[in-house]
């Protein structure tokens, strides 16, 4: 797959997300803030996507083994659980910061859906943010994309391209520095443990530390925020955190040997 392939891929995927979408809200106009129905129709428009891609760049191999879902260290998972959770922090301070000064409205704040809903939907919604979505959009960008592209391309390109695609489907542009960052450590994991598994801890944890921050205001009835006097003290504590994250990352990846057998099923 070249970088133009996958660029139409995402392309193709996004549309499809988008007139699903525009369907649904068409004959339903009460399900346009519906957390649910957003998430069923990403799940429809990413897994057409993957068999889409799957159909065409792999045909004779195991979904499973195409988007790398196959055994590494078992050290990726709490790192990438801890590598997520810095991230989220700070991700959302870079975040306030920008929007700060580009205001954006994009859409009801996390806390506010749950006040709306009953406990088990904020159950369900929670399920669907922390775990089903990171799923889904791991098997589009670090599987389906990721190993085609590995084999056409060079490692760093591969995770570059991945990066800005995944970034570039989040629409607001505000969004895109803090996101195409979190896309790069995701890619890098993804190559250093041969494994989408690392990265789609990394992606749990990043939302289920959003989750976990709505939760928490919906119970207290104030937002778990960093102090501004604090921000900026507390945005170089997470970047130094996470590149020493992504160092041990690295480190694991070159010393296993389940790491270096999972790698070089993606060349």
């Amino acid at each position: 797959m070249s970088v133009l392939g996958a660029t139409g891929w995402t392309f193709l995927v996004t549309a499809g997300l988008l007139l699903l979408w525009s369907i649904v809200i068409a004959a339903r106009p009460a399900r346009a803030e519906d957390e649910t129905t957003g998430f069923m129709c990403q799940a429809l428009a990413y897994l057409l996507g993957l068999f889409g891609i799957l159909r065409l760049h792999g045909p004779d191999i195991s979904i499973r083994e195409f988007v790398g879902m196959r055994r590494t260290s078992w050290w990726f998972l709490p790192i990438g659980l801890a590598l997520g959770v810095v991230a989220s922090v700070g991700a959302d301070i870079a975040y306030t910061a920008i929007t700060h000064r580009f205001p954006v409205d994009d859409g009801p704040a996390l806390v506010d859906i749950f006040r709306a809903t009953r406990a088990g939907g904020r159950v369900l919604i929670a399920v669907e943010i922390a775990v089903a979505g990171p799923l889904i959009e791991e098997l589009i960008f670090r599987g389906a994309l990721f190993r085609p592209l590995r084999r056409t391309v060079a490692p760093l390109v591969t995770v570059v391209v991945t990066a800005v695609l995944f970034t570039l489907t989040h629409l607001f542009w505000q969004k895109f520095g803090p996101i195409l960052v979190v896309g790069v450590c995701l890619g890098l994991v993804r190559t250093w443990s041969g494994s989408l598994f690392a990265s789609w801890a990394l992606h749990a944890a990043f939302n289920a530390a959003g989750v976990i921050s709505a939760f928490v205001e919906l119970q207290r009835g104030a937002a778990l925020e960093v102090p501004e006097a604090n921000k900026i003290p507390a945005a170089v504590v997470c970047v130094v955190v996470a590149v020493g994250l992504m160092a041990l990352a690295r480190l694991v990846g070159t010393r296993s040997s389940l790491a270096a057998d999972a790698r070089t099923k993606d060349e």
